[in-house]
């Protein structure tokens, strides 16, 4: 589900009011050469709220509801995936910042790479 959050320039929205629980993780992608896909899973228990705080990225989510493709670009955009929600990051511009928090800590087990057929 994608968000958009009104407000003033310099406002920080309260972002843990976005998802269950409280923010356990945050961590950036960057860097990301041309051509090249993260993510390629999904989890058992861990919902994600993402932003793409600086240049863009392409966010495709599968779900038994079907797949939607996002374009995040906005500090003011927040794309919240569901445990359930395949994703994958590409297209990232070279100065592409993805920004992820988490409201679950890092857990391998948490991880399911079976993607939808």
């Amino acid at each position: 589900m994608l968000i958009k959050v009104i407000s003033e320039d310099n406002f920080l929205p309260e972002l843990k009011n976005f998802f269950p629980g409280d923010i356990r993780r945050m961590f950036m992608l960057y860097g990301v050469p041309q051509g090249v896909a993260r993510g390629n899973h999904r989890h058992h228990a861990t919902w994600m709220l993402m932003s793409c705080v600086k240049g863009t990225c392409r966010v495709r989510v599968t779900n038994t509801e079907g797949e939607k493709t996002y374009r995040l670009g906005s500090r003011k955009e927040f794309l919240l995936l569901r445990p359930e929600d395949w994703r994958v990051m590409d297209d990232f511009s070279e100065d592409a910042v993805l920004m992820i928090l988490a409201n679950e800590y890092f857990e391998e087990d948490d991880y399911n790479y079976t993607p939808y057929t």
